[in-house]
């Protein structure tokens, strides 16, 4: 009899404590909203993403005047197979080749351009998602300072 007395305490207990917890309160001025807003906002940190992946292609965007190279080296033989002579004669031969090139055309100064205004594109845009979060932010903000001035006039 003792055990479901002390099972109904445990489960008593771990309400009281979990009713306890979602009581507490969190209070924020607007600086720190800010600061979880800029730190938790996926839009943000996506387009963060965005602008390091603008930012390597234009790091290396040099890699264009990279020349090809390319190397090889073969070995061939032959043997007569159908030799009536009682010597074996073979034939062999080692090749060796290395090619290099070089490909410049005007298109690789509009490349190197489309680099960097991509590079500006995605700072803007950063930019441009970093001020409407905080200006929904900041709305949110007041409008719940608003509303919570108002509920204690209403109840007060």
């Amino acid at each position: 009899m003792k055990y479901p007395r002390y099972g109904i305490s445990l489960i008593s207990i771990l309400f009281l404590t979990v009713s306890l917890l979602h009581a507490q309160s969190l209070s924020l001025d607007l600086d720190q909203a800010l600061d979880m807003a800029r730190q938790n906002n996926l839009g943000l940190k996506s387009n963060m993403i965005d602008i390091q992946a603008a930012q390597r292609d234009q790091d290396t965007s040099w890699n264009l005047f990279l020349p090809s190279v390319s190397a090889n080296l073969s070995q061939s033989g032959s043997t007569d197979v159908f030799s009536t002579t009682p010597t074996v004669r073979s034939l062999s031969g080692l090749t060796a080749g290395l090619s290099v090139s070089l490909t410049l055309n005007p298109a690789v100064k509009e490349q190197l351009h489309s680099y960097e205004l991509n590079y500006s594109l995605q700072q803007v845009t950063y930019a441009q998602a970093l001020a409407e979060v905080e200006r929904n932010v900041t709305k949110s903000f007041y409008y719940l300072l608003a509303e919570t001035k108002n509920l204690e006039l209403q109840l007060g």
